[in-house]
């Protein structure tokens, strides 16, 4: 779990370890993997709302933006938000 969550991998674990009921998975273990995929969902439909907004404001002053990652790249090489965690990074 740490791990999956420390390199932002945690759709692709839970894809992997859900996948066959006969994994052999501890209940508790696809319970809390399933719970972070959750979170992981909802924090990206809450960074593409985001998005969303910041390409209304620039289009409303008539400036061009072309996204190419976060929800772009989820969708081209994941097909889904749910398929790729995105890294939110600070500036200073």
């Amino acid at each position: 779990m740490h791990l999956s969550q420390r390199h932002r991998v945690v759709p692709h674990a839970h894809a992997a370890l859900t996948a066959s009921p006969e994994s052999g998975i501890p209940d508790s273990v696809t319970e809390q993997l399933s719970k972070l995929q959750t979170a992981v969902v909802e924090q990206n439909l809450q960074l593409t709302a985001e998005l969303l907004k910041l390409l209304r404001e620039f289009d409303d002053r008539n400036l061009p933006v072309i996204p190419f990652k976060g929800p772009v790249l989820a969708f081209d090489l994941y097909g889904g938000l749910h398929r790729r965690q995105f890294v939110t990074s600070t500036f200073s």
